[in-house]
């Protein structure tokens, strides 16, 4: 099991400027990897936003904290590059 401890604390430390607008904007920016990806806002508490690909969620960010969740393996070098080089913290 990987400790993303590190990680959270990190993306918590380091984008001040991070906003709700940022996050729908990448949400929209990982969903291009799925053509037939839908995008689903899980506003509350947590505030996740979630890419869902058939009955499988592919990707998730943070709408408080700049941390992004890739899964599946289909994500290029160049999304994950992308977002890194925007503050984001992103974790395959």
């Amino acid at each position: 099991m990987t400790n993303l401890t590190s990680i959270f604390k990190r993306a918590a430390e380091g984008n001040k400027d991070w906003t709700l607008e940022d996050a729908r904007r990448f949400l929209q920016e990982i969903a291009v990897a799925y053509p037939d990806s839908d995008v689903d806002w899980e506003q509350g508490d947590e505030e996740w936003g979630r890419v869902i690909c058939g009955d499988s969620v592919v990707g998730l960010l943070c709408a408080k904290i700049p941390i992004a969740i890739l899964i599946g393996g289909h994500w290029s070098l160049n999304t994950q590059e992308g977002m890194t080089s925007q503050g984001i913290e992103v974790v395959c």
